[in-house]
């Protein structure tokens, strides 16, 4: 006789999958939100304390590049789990599980809405700041006063609206934390 609880004894592979997908949208928002507001709140702030200087913009691009490249495949896979969560969750043959569907749907529309938020008003502020960059090769290093205030201005830009950014991420990962706990006390 096992000493586990009857439930675990009756999990199937789909439950195992759930519990871990539950884990990873519960976790993944966390890091995403946290490592994008480290860039509103700590990154941005750094390259501004020498904003005269054409390598504020070099520095600028690269955080965006590394951005594009760890952050935007991390939001896609995240947008993808609460997609799969929402089909697993649906067809439960628990009821008090598969009611909570809904909730995951909600989760993944507002994690896909990041995309269009981005292409509206995170991306046109990168491709000034590049635009700025690429008409400034030549040169003695430095920005002349205008470029630098402009430069000052689509740096804080990008800092706001990025927190738009975290907002959505940090909304799907309390549905998350909500969700799961909501649909463990009820089963």
């Amino acid at each position: 006789m096992s000493s586990r609880p009857s439930s675990i004894n009756n999990l199937t592979t789909n439950d195992t999958l759930i519990t871990l997908l539950y884990a990873e949208n519960i976790l993944l928002p966390i890091f995403i939100a946290g490592t994008s507001t480290a860039l509103s709140t700590w990154v941005i702030p750094m390259i501004l304390t020498n904003p005269s200087s054409k390598s504020a913009i070099y520095q600028f691009n690269t955080t965006v590049a590394r951005g594009g490249r760890f952050l935007q495949p991390l939001s896609r896979f995240l947008a993808a789990s609460f997609a799969a969560l929402t089909l697993l969750v649906s067809q439960h043959p628990d009821q008090s599980v598969a009611a909570h569907w809904k909730y995951w749907a909600f989760g993944t529309v507002v994690l896909v809405s990041n995309a269009p938020y981005e292409i509206i008003a995170v991306f046109p502020v990168n491709d000034r700041v590049e635009a700025l960059g690429k008409r400034n090769r030549d040169g003695d290093g430095d920005l002349s006063e205008i470029e630098r205030k402009e430069l000052v201005a689509l740096l804080r830009s990008w800092q706001k609206w990025n927190m738009g950014r975290v907002a959505l991420v940090f909304l799907a990962g309390l549905i998350a934390l909500w969700t799961t706990f909501d649909t463990l006390a009820n089963k």
